[in-house]
């Protein structure tokens, strides 16, 4: 498993997807509900974790980390709103193959399709833009995302 200080899985827990220590929080519902707050502080407050908590969040999104931690023994291997979760079964070719294809992906992968969000998209342009140019305030329309 990715080492990780916050973020764990357990499968008595959200199925097994990859959530905040302590709380039903996925990774993706960090990601998904940060873009909607002023910044990591508001966010972390009102769920009551830890800033640092939020930060490994969209590190572990942005850097796929449910694909490394993919377990054929885990009911879920996936937040259940992110896209990814139609890949159930970690053997399958198919979720190495789109792994490959995520890894040579330009900018104009849409961020939402028919399944879900596309929460590792929106991590990575969170990443650059909280923690890469250091901006404080969280609040991203992800419809204008290139």
């Amino acid at each position: 498993m990715k080492e990780t200080k916050y973020i764990v899985r357990d499968s008595e827990y959200c199925s097994g997807a990859p959530r905040v220590k302590g709380t039903r929080l996925t990774v993706c519902n960090v990601i998904l509900g940060l873009i909607n707050y002023d910044s990591i502080e508001a966010y972390a407050n009102t769920y009551n974790i830890n800033n640092d908590a939020v930060i490994e969040a969209i590190n572990y999104c942005k850097d796929l980390g449910c694909l490394i931690d993919a377990d054929k023994n885990r009911e879920c291997n996936f937040c259940c709103n992110c896209s990814l979760r139609q890949f159930t079964d970690p053997d399958d070719s198919e979720i190495f193959e789109f792994y490959e294809m995520l890894k040579k992906a330009n900018k104009d992968i849409v961020l939402e399709d028919y399944i879900g969000y596309r929460g590792w998209k929106i991590s990575q342009k969170l990443y650059e833009h909280i923690i890469l140019n250091k901006n404080k305030n969280t609040l991203l329309n992800i419809n204008y995302l290139d």
